[in-house]
C-alpha cells in the first residue's frame, strides 16, 4: 500500500522540494545525502529521506539544520522559493501571504516582516525598526558595527566620528544590541531617529564613567 501524503503547509511543500532540488544539483543520491547526514550526527535513511521528498514525512528543526549544512544551504534558502524578477506574494502559511522580497529579507535577516502589508506584491519598511532587527538578527555584522542604517547616514561629515566611538564602546564591553537600544530609546513617532539624535545621545553615552564591566553606570 502506498504511503500516504501528509499535509503540509507552505513552507514544508518548499522544503521537500528544496531538499530534492539541492540534492540533485549537488550529483548527489539518496544514499550520499543519508552518509552526510550520518556523518553529521542526524541520520535519516534512505527510505525516510525518499519519504521527505514525496511529502510523507515530516522535517523536524533539528532535521531542517543537519539537511542545510548537508545540502551546503542555509535553513533561509530551504524555506523560501526563489525571487522572481517580477514582484510576486509568496504563502508563509496557509492562510497569510507577503511579498516574496520581504519574506527573503526577513528570513536573511535584514528587517521584520509588516504583518499589515499582507498580500501586497510591494513591501515597505520602517528604517529605525530594520536597523534594530538587523543587529538582533546578524550578530556578526552588528559587532563590526551597525547594519542596515540609511545609506545616506554614511555620507555625513561626522560618519568617521560615529564608527570610531561605537567601535570604542564595543571595545569597553557594551554589546552592539545594548548599544543600538539606547539610541531607540530616544525615538517615537513626532521624533524620529535621525544621524544627529543617535550621534547625539553616541557622544552621550561614550562621556559617562563606566564600571568595572566597561559598561556605563
Amino acid at each position: 500500500m502506498a504511503t500516504q501524503r501528509i499535509e503540509l503547509g507552505p513552507s514544508g511543500e518548499r522544503l521537500r522540494r528544496n531538499v530534492q532540488r539541492r540534492r540533485k544539483e549537488l550529483g548527489l543520491d539518496l544514499a550520499a545525502l543519508s552518509e552526510r547526514l550520518a556523518d553529521l550526527g542526524r541520520p535519516i535513511g534512505v527510505s525516510g529521506l525518499s519519504k521527505l521528498e514525496q511529502g510523507t514525512r515530516r522535517v523536524d528543526a533539528d532535521d531542517l539544520v543537519a539537511l542545510s549544512a548537508a545540502l551546503d544551504a542555509s535553513p533561509g534558502w530551504m524555506l523560501l522559493a526563489p525571487v522572481s524578477i517580477v514582484p510576486t506574494v509568496a504563502p508563509l502559511t496557509n492562510t497569510a501571504q507577503f511579498a516574496s522580497r520581504a519574506l527573503w529579507e526577513w528570513i536573511t535577516g535584514l528587517r521584520p516582516l509588516d504583518l499589515t502589508k499582507r498580500d501586497n506584491v510591494t513591501e515597505s519598511f520602517d528604517r529605525a525598526k530594520a536597523w534594530e532587527f538587523a543587529g538582533r538578527n546578524r550578530p556578526t555584522e552588528a559587532r563590526r558595527g551597525p547594519v542596515a542604517m540609511p545609506a545616506e547616514w554614511r555620507s555625513d561629515p561626522d560618519f568617521k566620528e560615529f564608527e570610531n566611538v561605537y567601535r570604542r564602546l564595543v571595545g569597553r564591553g557594551i554589546q552592539p544590541d545594548v548599544l543600538d537600544a539606547l539610541f531607540f530609546e530616544i525615538r517615537d513617532e513626532t521624533n524620529p531617529i535621525t544621524f544627529d539624535s543617535v550621534m547625539t545621545r553616541l557622544r552621550a553615552v561614550a562621556s559617562e564613567p563606566s564600571d568595572d564591566k566597561g559598561l556605563p553606570e
